[in-house]
């Protein structure tokens, strides 16, 4: 069923946007996530008749099709109870930055503060289970391929994006 326009304006969020599909052909950033989760709130929304999901539903759903993405990519990740953590903190997040939003989006102490959410926000939402720099001196238990680090590496300085590169 199609969203109505009043569903699709409360879902959007002033500090990230609308809510949007996550693509399966690259490593998300924080804010790709972000913009997920609300796309799968907003679904889950439509089952509960109006009435907003529980936020560990909508995390499950959220950190499944992380993991996805990133098993395709061949890249070792961390457990699926760290990845849905890590969604949660990076919702409660920008949870706390829009509740302020409509007060104090002109002080500039909260512009500051949004810019460098947002900048924080445009990285690689990091679900490797190796979070070496250098990979050539990395000691963990399990490692990463040289081709996959080589583009996470590109990945993790905001310059590759496609899980192609990596296949």
């Amino acid at each position: 069923m199609p969203l109505s326009r009043t569903q699709t304006k409360s879902a959007l969020s002033d500090v990230i946007g609308g809510p949007k599909e996550l693509s399966v052909n690259e490593l998300s950033t924080r804010l790709q996530v972000l913009r997920y989760y609300n796309f799968i709130a907003l679904e889950k929304k439509l089952a509960f008749d109006g009435r907003d999901p529980p936020a560990a539903e909508v995390v499950k759903v959220v950190a499944s099709k992380l993991l996805e993405i990133w098993n395709r990519a061949s890249i070792p990740t961390v457990s699926l109870k760290r990845v849905e953590q890590l969604v949660l903190c990076e919702h409660q997040k920008v949870q706390k930055l829009n509740k302020s939003y409509p007060a104090h989006n002109t002080s500039p102490t909260f512009q500051k503060q949004l810019d460098a959410y947002l900048e924080a926000a445009s990285r690689l939402f990091d679900i490797a289970f190796c979070k070496c720099v250098d990979f050539s001196k990395c000691k963990c238990a399990t490692k990463v391929r040289a081709i996959e680090s080589f583009c996470l590496t590109k990945e993790r300085n905001g310059r590759c994006s496609s899980v192609e590169l990596m296949l």
